[in-house]
């Protein structure tokens, strides 16, 4: 079922967006050749996402909402700069790191899907 994203006051300003631009390239013999965009949706976002410095509560909050999409569901998220609110795909899981005894970083990547 689909999640929306826990939390967003707490996404790191540290977080960063890369725009990926999908194109198909035809390479010819003669060392010429041709590029056109790859569909309909050829240009997407992806997130570099970091919650740092997480207490217990909000680590659990977190962690629920990315288990619960895992691999094959959806978040929706309006970005930073972003005016409406979009589906994302969780890429390859999460990390978790230990600040201190009590308090964690999550990092996770996110891709824009259609």
């Amino acid at each position: 079922m689909p999640q929306a994203m826990r939390l967003v006051t707490r996404v790191s300003q540290g977080s960063s967006r890369k725009r990926v631009n999908r194109v198909l390239k035809a390479l010819f013999g003669d060392g010429y050749s041709q590029e056109a965009p790859d569909g309909t949706n050829s240009k997407y976002d992806e997130w570099a996402i970091a919650f740092e410095n997480l207490d217990s509560s909000e680590r659990v909050t977190v962690l629920a909402a990315l288990d619960a999409v895992g691999g094959s569901d959806y978040i929706t998220w309006t970005a930073q700069g972003d005016g409406t609110s979009k589906k994302w795909k969780v890429k390859d899981g999460y990390t978790e790191t230990w600040v201190s005894g009590t308090h964690s970083t999550i990092e996770f990547e996110i891709r824009q899907i259609f």
